[in-house]
C-alpha cells in the first residue's frame, strides 16, 4: 500500500499541488504525468520513471478523493469542495478540516467508486469514530483486532459485541477464523490475498487515527498498539459525542450523481445538517427573470392563444424591460412561452393566482411533487404555539428524510413576524412526526409574487433547517424538466435544500 493512501499528511501535501494542476480540468495522463514531476520536485514523492500503465501518480489523488476534497464529475472534470479548498491552503485551518473529513467519514459513500472498494449495502457506519469509541473503553487495539473485530462491523450496535469479542481473544477464548471473517467482510476476495489485504487495511486505519490529536501508538512485546493519551480520553468523549448528534448517516440514492454526495460531505463545519445563512442574494438577471415570468402568468391568464411578438409587447408594459433583453431572456429560457397548456397546467396557472382557490393550489402542488417520486401526505393536522390547531399543506418523504411544503395561492404572499411564527411551529411539529424521518427543509410554493424575504430568512436562521421558495410557473416548468429526465428526483430533493429562491436558472 502506496505512502499516498497511507499517511494523511502526506496527501495534505500534495493537495494544493493537486488543486492548481487539476481543478476545473479533465484528469488525462498527461495532467498525471505532470502532477508526478511537481511531487517529486516538491519532495512529496521520489524522482522515477513511472511506467504508462502503472497508476503511480493517480495513487497520490486517491485519499483527497476518499476524505471528500475532491471528485471527478460526470464529465471526468475534477472539482473540488468547500473543505479541500481549506486544505489546499494548509496551516492549522487545514488540520482542522481534515479531522472532520475523517470523522465524518462513512459507508456506504460515494467517493470509493472501483468495485474492489465498493460496500455491502448493510453497511452503516462512520469507521473512525467506531474505532474511537472502541479504544476508550479497552484502553488500545492491535492491527490484528482491527483486522479481526473491526473491520467487518456494520453499525454501531455492534460495539459491545466486538469489545467482548476483544477481550475474549486476548484471553485466548477466542481463535482467528480468517475464513469466516472473509464470508461476512469481503466473501468474494481472493482467498489466498485476504489475510494479506486486511492486514494492509488495519494499518491503514491505524496510520490515519494516528494523524488525530491525542492518538498514538507504542510498541509492546514487538507488537504496535493504538492509544488514545490519558489527557485526550475526555476530549475524545465529547468530541465523538458532539459529532454523534451533528452529523448522521447520509443516504445514498440509485443513480445518484457523485457530486452531490461529495460536496455534502466537503461542506464547512457547521453546514452539514442545515445551513444558517441567509439566501444569496438575488441576480440583477434573476430579478429580470422573475419579473418577465410574473408578466407572462398574468398575460396567459387573460389569453393562452397569444403570439410571441405580441408577448414580447405585453411583457414590455408590464415591466418596462426593453425587448431586447425580453428577447435575449426568452431565447434563452424558450420554455417560457408555451403555445399549448395541457388542461391540468391551464387549470394550475388559473387557481395560483386566485386566493380563494387555496384548496385547489396546496392539493394541484402536491400532486406536482408526488410526480417527482417522493411520497406527499397532506393535510397533517398540527398544533400551534397560541394554542390553535394548524395543518401542514404538505409532508413529503424521500428514504429517510422529509420536508414540508407550505403552498399560497393568490397575486401575493408576504413572509411577515406572524406568517414567520406560523412557520417556526410548522418545523417543530413536522420534526416530531416521525422517528424514521430527518427533517431536511421546509418551503413556499407560491401562486404570483413572494414579499419580505427577509422573513424567510429569519426562519432559516432561527430554526436551522433549509428552505426553498419557488413560484407555481417555476414549479410547472421543474415538472417538465423531470419528465424530458434533465433532472432526477435525487437532484431535486437537493435542490429543495436550496435556501433561497429557486428558479430556471437552479435547473
Amino acid at each position: 500500500m502506496s505512502r499516498a493512501t497511507r499517511q494523511i499528511t502526506s496527501a495534505m501535501d500534495a493537495t494544493p499541488l493537486l488543486k492548481e494542476i487539476f481543478q476545473n480540468k479533465k484528469n488525462t495522463r498527461k495532467l498525471q504525468e505532470e502532477f508526478g514531476k511537481k511531487l517529486a520536485v516538491e519532495g512529496i514523492k521520489t524522482y522515477g520513471e513511472v511506467r504508462k500503465d502503472s497508476g503511480g501518480n493517480r495513487t497520490w489523488m486517491t485519499l483527497p478523493k476518499i476524505f471528500g476534497l475532491c471528485y471527478e464529475d460526470k464529465n471526468k472534470i475534477v472539482r473540488f469542495t468547500q473543505a479541500g479548498k481549506i486544505v489546499a491552503k494548509g496551516g492549522k485551518p487545514a488540520m482542522q478540516i481534515m479531522m472532520k473529513q475523517i470523522l465524518t467519514f462513512q459507508y456506504p459513500n460515494r467517493t470509493q467508486e472501483r468495485e474492489n472498494q465498493k460496500m455491502d449495502p448493510k453497511f452503516k457506519i462512520f469507521p473512525y469514530r467506531f474505532l474511537i469509541k472502541v479504544l476508550l473503553k479497552m484502553k488500545n487495539l492491535t492491527v490484528q483486532e482491527i483486522e479481526l473485530f473491526v473491520l467487518p462491523v456494520s453499525s454501531d450496535e455492534e460495539l459491545e459485541n466486538v469489545c467482548k469479542n476483544i477481550k475474549m481473544f486476548r484471553e485466548k477464548k477466542l481463535i482467528a477464523n480468517y475464513e469466516k471473517h472473509k464470508n461476512k467482510y469481503k466473501k468474494d476476495h481472493n482467498s489466498k490475498l485476504y489475510k494479506k489485504y486486511i492486514n494492509d487495511l488495519a494499518n491503514t486505519f491505524k496510520n490515519h487515527l494516528e494523524f488525530l490529536p491525542g492518538i498514538s501508538s507504542k510498541k509492546d512485546g514487538g507488537i504496535h498498539q493504538l492509544f488514545i493519551e490519558s489527557n485526550s480520553k475526555q476530549k475524545w468523549k465529547d468530541t465523538i459525542k458532539k459529532y454523534d448528534i451533528e452529523y448522521a448517516i447520509e443516504n445514498i440514492y440509485p443513480n445518484q450523481e457523485r457530486k452531490f454526495f461529495v460536496d455534502r460531505y466537503g461542506l464547512l463545519p457547521g453546514k452539514k445538517k442545515a445551513s444558517t445563512k441567509t439566501s444569496k442574494p438575488v441576480t440583477k438577471e434573476q430579478t429580470k427573470i422573475r419579473k418577465i415570468q410574473s408578466a407572462i402568468v398574468h398575460i396567459l391568464e387573460k389569453n393562452l392563444n397569444i403570439s410571441k411578438s405580441k408577448m414580447i409587447t405585453e411583457i414590455f408594459n408590464y415591466t418596462f424591460i426593453s425587448k431586447t433583453e425580453i428577447q435575449r431572456i426568452l431565447s434563452a429560457f424558450p420554455e417560457f412561452v408555451k403555445t399549448k397548456y395541457s388542461n391540468f397546467e391551464k387549470k394550475y396557472l388559473a387557481v395560483a393566482g386566485n386566493g380563494n382557490k387555496w384548496k385547489e393550489f396546496e392539493t394541484m402542488s402536491n400532486q406536482i411533487f408526488s410526480k417527482f417520486g417522493v411520497k406527499v401526505d397532506h393535510q397533517k393536522k398540527i398544533a400551534l404555539s397560541d394554542g390553535q390547531k394548524g395543518f401542514l399543506d404538505g409532508y413529503i418523504t424521500f428514504g429517510d428524510e422529509s420536508g414540508l411544503i407550505d403552498s399560497k395561492a393568490g397575486k401575493g404572499f408576504s413572509c411577515s413576524n406572524d406568517k414567520v411564527g406560523v412557520m417556526k411551529d410548522y418545523i417543530s411539529e413536522a420534526s416530531k412526526i416521525s422517528d424514521k424521518h430527518s427533517l431536511r427543509f421546509f418551503g413556499y410554493v407560491y401562486g404570483r409574487k413572494f414579499s419580505n424575504i427577509g422573513g424567510f430568512d429569519r426562519i432559516c436562521k432561527q430554526t436551522k433547517v433549509n428552505g426553498f421558495r419557488i413560484s407555481a410557473v417555476n414549479l410547472l416548468q421543474m415538472m417538465k424538466t423531470y419528465d424530458e429526465n434533465k433532472i432526477s428526483k435525487e437532484e431535486i430533493w437537493i435542490l429543495l435544500q436550496k435556501n433561497g429562491e429557486i428558479t430556471p436558472l437552479d435547473y
